[in-house]
């Protein structure tokens, strides 16, 4: 998923994230796996902070807003806490 309604560095309100990317899972239906992509979004969706930045890294997967380890908090802290386990698969979260 490209970002072009994010850009990198910019505070976003976490509902106007969510929502946003909600709709894009609805409406492409290239997405793979939407289920899995909207528990990522759930992610995004109950973290305790209201304002997010949006900050991509490396390619694919790394620059999708629907990725939690996109989103940082305006310290440049992770959004998350703990690993990421929306498949099954843990996922250690690191902070990117």
């Amino acid at each position: 998923m490209s970002a072009p309604e994010f850009v990198e560095g910019v505070l976003y309100k976490r509902d106007v994230v969510v929502r946003k990317c909600e709709s894009r899972i609805d409406s492409d239906r290239k997405i793979k796996n939407p289920e899995e992509k909207r528990r990522y979004v759930d992610l995004i969706r109950n973290c305790p902070h209201e304002e997010i930045v949006f900050s991509p890294f490396g390619s694919g997967w790394g620059r999708s807003p629907l990725n939690p380890k996109c989103w940082l908090t305006k310290d440049g802290k992770p959004i998350c806490d703990g690993p990421l386990n929306v498949s099954g698969k843990l996922r250690e979260y690191r902070g990117y």
